[in-house]
């Protein structure tokens, strides 16, 4: 079988990782006030708009962290991984669940067992970054909203 490089899927996993655990941290601790005014100080609408703003630049910044390694995931699963026998792994799979496309990979490739269990290690800690950002995002919008009805004049 031919050699196939894996450092577009080495390149998804730290970057997904990574990006999943800053961003989470940052809208926690409303790092620089970027997010959210502080509940129960006064502020405008300028100052909720100018967060919302901050916000903005920082999700873009972030989807293009994750999102050009997400498209050499598309790239190495319907180009490399071509001609890979029993290898088939659809558009939608790689959206809805791209922390377990490096395992399926590893295992058509039938890859040695600690490159398996480096991607199963790798896959759950995306996995589990993955579902600290959506927790951050609810956080988030929550707090604009109480920010939004909590602003003064």
């Amino acid at each position: 079988m031919k050699k196939r490089s894996s450092w577009m899927i080495y390149l998804f996993e730290f970057t997904n990782a990574g990006a999943c655990i800053i961003l989470p941290i940052l809208i926690f601790f409303n790092v620089g006030g970027w997010f959210f005014p502080k509940l129960g100080s006064d502020y405008t609408a300028a100052d909720l708009l100018s967060c919302i703003k901050a916000s903005l630049v920082v999700l873009i910044v972030f989807a293009i962290v994750v999102g050009v390694p997400l498209i050499m995931l598309f790239y190495d699963c319907f180009v490399t991984m071509k001609d890979v026998e029993g290898f088939r792994v659809s558009t939608m799979s790689i959206i809805m669940a791209p922390a377990s496309y490096p395992l399926m990979r590893t295992n058509a490739l039938e890859e040695p067992k600690n490159v398996r269990t480096f991607h199963t290690i790798a896959g759950s800690s995306v996995f589990a970054t993955n579902v600290l950002l959506v927790i951050s995002v609810i956080y988030y919008l929550i707090r604009i909203l109480a920010a939004f009805f909590m602003m003064k004049g």
